[in-house]
């Protein structure tokens, strides 16, 4: 439901795509491997989160219909990612892009409506709203690793996760401190979807010796 709720916020880049330049997207490719690299982990930072699927599937009752449906969810994402990615380089200088904090919002501010005055603000609501939907889906995925540990499965453990979160949150560190905790909190992504993989690995080798 918040997806489809916050899903009309794309309208916003239309006068982004009038006022850009089509020019600043060239030219292509003339960056190195390692800048590839960089820039492909920063941008999976802002698609992460379909790795959750993994911890609520067993729950789904037709799980062979839940392959199409989680694609078709995955590559909507990608595309509007990208898409605001690419309206992100026409609108902006290069300089504006490494120096702006927050150019989303300067998205949203590049038009307007005549009966709106703050459109960022509506946008930022709307965005907050995205943001805390998503955020639920994780501390319940977190209260349902947490109760696969203990054996005594008790609903309060999504209150001591939410308590934990918010003080970690609340710590007095500096806004690069800050960034280098949600860092490593993306990497354990990675983890979480190369596991299934190791996991398959260990099933195939444990097969092949009760074959032998």
């Amino acid at each position: 439901m918040a997806f489809f709720i916050t899903l009309p916020i794309i309208y916003f880049l239309k006068w982004s795509i009038e006022k850009g330049d089509i020019s600043h997207v060239f030219p292509i490719f003339n960056h190195s491997w390692s800048e590839f690299f960089i820039a492909f982990d920063r941008g999976y930072n802002s698609i992460a989160g379909y790795e959750v699927i993994l911890i609520f599937f067993p729950y789904i009752i037709s799980k062979r219909k839940a392959y199409k449906h989680a694609l078709i969810g995955i590559w909507i994402t990608v595309f509007l990612c990208f898409l605001t990615t690419l309206v992100s380089v026409m609108y902006f200088s290069e300089w504006q892009l490494r120096n702006i904090q927050y150019s989303v919002l300067h998205l949203f501010k590049a038009g307007g409506f005549s009966f709106l005055e703050r459109i960022d603000i509506f946008g930022i609501t709307l965005w907050v709203f995205l943001v805390i939907s998503t955020v639920t889906g994780y501390i319940w995925a977190a209260m349902k690793g947490v109760n696969s540990i203990i054996s005594k499965r008790k609903s309060s453990h999504i209150y001591i996760i939410g308590v934990i979160i918010f003080v970690i949150l609340s710590l007095p560190l500096s806004h690069e401190n800050l960034e280098k905790v949600f860092i490593v909190s993306y990497r354990v992504g990675y983890a979480l979807l190369l596991w299934p993989i190791i996991l398959i690995g260990i099933y195939f080798i444990k097969k092949k010796q009760v074959q032998s």
